[in-house]
This record gives structure tokens, C-alpha cells and sequence, in this order.
């Protein structure tokens, strides 16, 4: 049988070893036949009928106000650190199922699908850490509760409220934007105006690079072409790189040695590359090694092999515009060894063969054919309030006022809201929507009568709904 998924988080306090966690989190979801997540507990967290949560309260800069000295399990006593403090009164406030120790501290809480540690157990690699993980999971197994329809529908209408009360504000904001936007596109054409300037200010420094090629193109051998030479030599037998050299029409080929990326405080091995440098400076990267789950060949080399150099791209042009390919290399070797969590073309966590690095800023849903479904926004594990109504692909369409459930009754969304023809004839004719006049009655607010004698246009439908007034039919 195929083990559930299992997620463990990590946290700054965290000194529990990863295995001895994940070790605990098996056992879980072996019994459960679900889901494992771990990581600190909050307040806000939403419940699963899919899953099953662990959680630790963690403590930071709060005094604790719960701090046992031991705890007995299984008949044994194990020592608790000072810093595996806890805040139990916060818990006891709460209506949860309690796991107490032998000596009768309590040590877990249930909270349906939640399982809580209240002590801050993981703050210390330690004995008590893992029988107390052990023994609270073991405990917990028959106090889960998976049903959380009426909580999950009691958080459904409490946002219901809460989006109809912000609504207006919304508008004014997205008002603000596009009026915001607008001012950039503004500026973005005023700047096209002002690159052309730009060009000319740096006509002279293309004049000054193209009068050093005319001179080193007058002479074979030059004092730049010698110290070149022996820069690249010097790198070479620095182990920085393993082979330079430079073909028939003027491209430097450079290989490098193994390269080493350290990042988050780990070390990605992403192997070897070859650098080409060409007379029109037009540099391109390329890996040697393979990188079994990237699709890149670095994080910050897009497919064609060409680099994203950001603040050193001018750096790197005025280099290999003045021919100094010694000093261009160390730069973009510089460039290889590092990455930028902002900008890459690939997450960092795609080059690590074990798989075991954890980037929490990369997005599960990238590549995801459910993406802003209703299933994704509603019902996968991962979205994690990622995505709401607003992103959902059926946002306003006619699944979403006709059949999605989340939308009964147009408590969430109606059809009416900003339509352009509301209050005209197609609203009251022709709409889908108001077949019946149950969303918008012309006879409501009219103050026309007879209408009949007056050859109202929708005297004859409201007659054979009932919706005409009295007075309309005398």
C-alpha cells in the first residue's frame, strides 16, 4: 500500500532532525490512510476532511507559562529542557480533546483533524522530544475527527460577510490602480522618449570602444593581448577553471571547473559549464553536467543558454567591450556560483538530486492542469488560500452563476452586479438570468399608469407572470 504524502516544514527553532520527524509522520499516515502535514501551529488555520495536520506552538520572544520539568511515558521519566517550553492556557481555552502524560500534564490537543503539541517539544534534540511526539500522535489516532462540514460552512459564510463589507473598498482600490497604471504607461512612453537621448549620451563611449578595436585590430601582438594571455593562464592553474581558449573566428571558450552554489544554507553541486564569448559579445552558457529535475541549465540561464546577468550585465559589456576576457570570466564565474531568490528562470530546490530541500517560496500549483478551478480553490490540499473566487477561470461565466455550488442561490457573486444592461429592455426580455423577473421587476419602481392604455412593453410578460400591478390591468 502506498504511503500518504507527508510535508514537514521547517522553522528557526526547529532542532529535531528531520528523519526522526518524518520517522514519527509515517507511522500517522499509515494509520490514517491521509495526508501529513507538520509545521507551527496558528490560529487561523483552516480544517481538512482530506487531511491530517500536526502542529507545534512555537513561542517566540513570549514568556511561557507552561513549563514542566518532566514527563512520563510508558512508564519511563524523561527530562524536558528549559527551552522546551509551552503555553498551555492558551489551549485550555479551547474546547479540544486533551493527551495527557502518565503524570497527568497535558502534552497534546485534538482539534479535529489537528493534532497540537503544546510544549515547543522540537526546540531540543532530546529523548522526551521523541517519545512525546510518539506518544501523542499514537494517542491521537482515536480522538480524529474528519467531520468539518458545519465549521467549514460556518468559515464560508463568515467570509461571505466579511467580502460583501470590503466589496466597495475593493473598487476604490482597483480604481486607484488602473488610474496608477495608466500614470506608468504614461511614464513608459515619456521614457521611450528619453532612451533615444540616452543613445546619444552614449554615442561617445561606443566611438572610444570602436577606436580601441581599430588599434588592436592594426596590431597582432599587443600589451593587452600579452597580459590577456597570462590572466587566463593564472585562472586556469587557480582551478577556477579548467580549460580556456579561443577558436578560428574570435570565440573564447572557457570551461569551467565543478561549480557550487550555496544558498539558504545549503550546497547545490550544479556541475560544469562552458562559457562562449563571442566578437559581438553576445555570451552563452552552457551546462556540461546534467541536471536530472531541472529544465534549465542554471537558475539564472534561460533554455537557449543565454544568461540573466542583472546588475552585472553592464559590468560584463563594457569587459568584453574592452577585450578584458580574463577579468569577464571571473565575474561569470562569480554569476554561476550565485543565485537570486527573486528572479530566477528555476527554483534552486530543481538542482538538488535528493530532492530533499524544501523551497517555501516556490509554487506547488506552477504546472497544475486543476490551476484556478473551482476543485483548486475549494478542494486541493495545496492552495493553502492561495487562490480565491476571484481567480477561479469560471469567475462570473455561467457555470459559476448556474452551477457552482459554492455560488448557490448568488450568495457570493450575482449576476446583476456591474452588468451594463441592467434596468434595459434586454434585462427585462431577454436575459437568462431574469427569465422570471426574480432578479429585476420593471412594474416595481414604475410610476406610469395605465400602462396598458400607454402600450407598455412589458405589460403582456408581466401579465403572464403576475407581476403587473393593479392598477395596470383596470
Amino acid at each position: 500500500m502506498k504511503l500518504p504524502a507527508l510535508t514537514i516544514e521547517t522553522w528557526p527553532q526547529l532542532a529535531l532532525p528531520r528523519q526522526d520527524i518524518q520517522s514519527a509522520l509515517q507511522y500517522l499516515a499509515h494509520k490514517t490512510q491521509k495526508p501529513v502535514t507538520f509545521r507551527w501551529y496558528t490560529e487561523e488555520e483552516g480544517y481538512s476532511d482530506q487531511s491530517v495536520s500536526v502542529r507545534v506552538f512555537v513561542n517566540d520572544d513570549v514568556t511561557a507559562t507552561y513549563n514542566p520539568q518532566r514527563v512520563v511515558l510508558n512508564g519511563q521519566t524523561c527530562p524536558i529542557s528549559s527551552n522546551q517550553r509551552g503555553m498551555a492556557s492558551a489551549l485550555v481555552q479551547n474546547n479540544w480533546k486533551k493527551i495527557p502524560d502518565e503524570a497527568g500534564q497535558l502534552i497534546g490537543c485534538v482539534d479535529h483533524n489537528r493534532i497540537i503539541l503544546p510544549l515547543e517539544i522540537t526546540a531540543v534534540d532530546n529523548d522526551a522530544a521523541k517519545a512525546v511526539l510518539a506518544y501523542v500522535l499514537e494517542k491521537a489516532l482515536d480522538l480524529l475527527d474528519y467531520e468539518v462540514t458545519g465549521i467549514l460552512k460556518e468559515k464560508e459564510e463568515e467570509f461571505c460577510r466579511h467580502f460583501i463589507s470590503t466589496f466597495h473598498t475593493s473598487a476604490t482600490t482597483r480604481l486607484e490602480l488602473r488610474k496608477e497604471e495608466l500614470a506608468e504607461k504614461q511614464r513608459g512612453a515619456d521614457e521611450a522618449y528619453y532612451r533615444i537621448v540616452d543613445f546619444e549620451r552614449e554615442r561617445n563611449v561606443l566611438d572610444e570602444e570602436i577606436s580601441l578595436l581599430t588599434e588592436l585590430a592594426g596590431r597582432e601582438n599587443t600589451p593587452l593581448a600579452r597580459s590577456q594571455a597570462k590572466a587566463l593562464m593564472q585562472i586556469q592553474s587557480a582551478g577556477t577553471y579548467s580549460r580556456v581558449t579561443m577558436d578560428a573566428e574570435g570565440t573564447l571558450l572557457a570551461t569551467t571547473s565543478a561549480v557550487t552554489i550555496e544558498h539558504d544554507s545549503w550546497e547545490f553541486e550544479v556541475g560544469r559549464y562552458e562559457i562562449q564569448i563571442p566578437s559581438n559579445g553576445d555570451v552563452r552558457i552552457k551546462a556540461l553536467d546534467s541536471h536530472p529535475n531541472a529544465g534549465h541549465p542554471h537558475p539564472h540561464v534561460a533554455h537557449d543558454g543565454r544568461p540573466c546577468l542583472g546588475n552585472i550585465s553592464a559590468d560584463l559589456a563594457k569587459l568584453v567591450g574592452k577585450m578584458r576576457y580574463a577579468e569577464a570570466l571571473q565575474l561569470l564565474h562569480s554569476f554561476l556560483s550565485s543565485y537570486n531568490p527573486e528572479n530566477p528562470y528555476e527554483k534552486i530546490g530543481h538542482f538538488d538530486p535528493s530532492g530533499q530541500y524544501e523551497d517555501e517560496e516556490e509554487d506547488p500549483c506552477e504546472d497544475c492542469d486543476e490551476k484556478c478551478t473551482p476543485y483548486c480553490i475549494f478542494s486541493c490540499e495545496h492552495n493553502n488560500d492561495m487562490y480565491s473566487c476571484q481567480d477561479c477561470c469560471e469567475y462570473r461565466s455561467a457555470y459559476c452563476y448556474e452551477e457552482c455550488e459554492h455560488n448557490s442561490d448568488h450568495e457570493r457573486f450575482h449576476p446583476c452586479e456591474d452588468c451594463e444592461s441592467k434596468g434595459e429592455e434586454h434585462c427585462y426580455l431577454k436575459c437568462r438570468y431574469n427569465k422570471e423577473w426574480q432578479l429585476q421587476n420593471p412594474c416595481d419602481d414604475c410610476e406610469e399608469e395605465p400602462c396598458l392604455n400607454q402600450g407598455c412593453d412589458y405589460f403582456e410578460k408581466g401579465k403572464e407572470l403576475g407581476h403587473v400591478q393593479v392598477n395596470a390591468e383596470a
